[in-house]
Parts: C-alpha cells; structure tokens; sequence
C-alpha cells in the first residue's frame, strides 16, 4: 500500500503538469488561429489596397492554419491570383470570401454565412478620408520630384561653364 501512495505522490503531478501544459499550448495555437482570422476579417474589403496588416495576415495563413490542408490550399489558390500578370479583382474576391469561409468553419463559426462575411460597413466618411489622404500623398510626391528636378537644373547650370 505505501508504493502505490509513493508513485501516486510522484505520477499524479507529473501527469497533472503534463495535462497543463497540452492544455494551455491547445489554447495558444487556438488564440493564435483566431487573431488571425479576426486581422483577415477586419481588413477583409482592404485587399484591393493592400494595407500592411493584410499583406502581414496572408504572409501568416501557412504557419498558423498548417495543420488545416483546405485552407492552405485555398489560400495558395489566392495568392497565385495575385501574383497573376492579368488580375481578376472579382474571382479573387469570391478567392478571399472561400478562404474566410472554410477558416470560420475551423474556427467554430458554422452558422456564418458567405454573405454575412461578404457584408463589411465602411463609412462614407472614412472612404473620403482614405481618398483624401492618397490624393495629399500623390501631391506630395509630384511636389517632391518637381524639387528635385528644380535641383537638378540648378546643379547642371552651376556646374556648366
């Protein structure tokens, strides 16, 4: 009787750590999964303009998602889409909203459907903000190159004799 106290004293934590461990590295990989699907589904209708976090996103599908052949083999499907001379924004669209599916099935969200990920709200206003910005940054660099070339002419003009 006083073995079978001994090894119980010595396995059952042990085995309780172990158990721990498997738990809470289950639930990393888990968190890890949804984060990136949540970045996915946030910059989803960003994927014409390619944000940093969405390229980061996509770049991040065959690390996270490599135990789950459907989604890597529909992301891959995507992203030769994109690397394709002759785009098709809107095959690549229904690419991305396959992809988001099959990876909110995995996820547990099974009652959402292709429509429901395909609804995105983007205020007016953001819109006109985000159009505003890119027309400041073309002014901007068009600015900056005509001083450079003002430069260049000033420079050669210095220099000619």
């Amino acid at each position: 009787m006083g073995i079978i106290t001994i090894i119980a004293l010595v396995v059952g934590p042990v085995v309780a750590v172990l158990i721990t461990l498997w738990h809470q590295n289950r639930d990393e990989k888990r968190k890890r999964k949804f984060d990136l699907f949540k970045s996915l589904m946030v910059n989803r209708r960003y994927f014409c303009g390619m944000n940093q976090e969405w390229v980061n996103s996509l770049n991040l599908i065959d690390i996270v998602f490599h135990d789950h052949p459907s989604i890597i083999k529909l992301w891959h499907e995507y992203h030769d889409m994109l690397s394709a001379p002759n785009r098709n924004y809107e095959t690549e669209n229904r690419k991305i909203l396959d992809l988001l599916l099959e990876i909110a099935k995995i996820m547990g969200y099974a009652k959402l459907k292709q429509t429901d990920i395909d609804r995105f709200y983007l205020p007016v206003g953001l819109n006109f903000t985000n159009d505003l910005s890119l027309e400041i940054q073309k002014e901007n660099l068009k600015y900056l190159q005509n001083v450079n070339k003002l430069y260049e002419n000033q420079t050669t003009i210095k220099t000619s004799p």
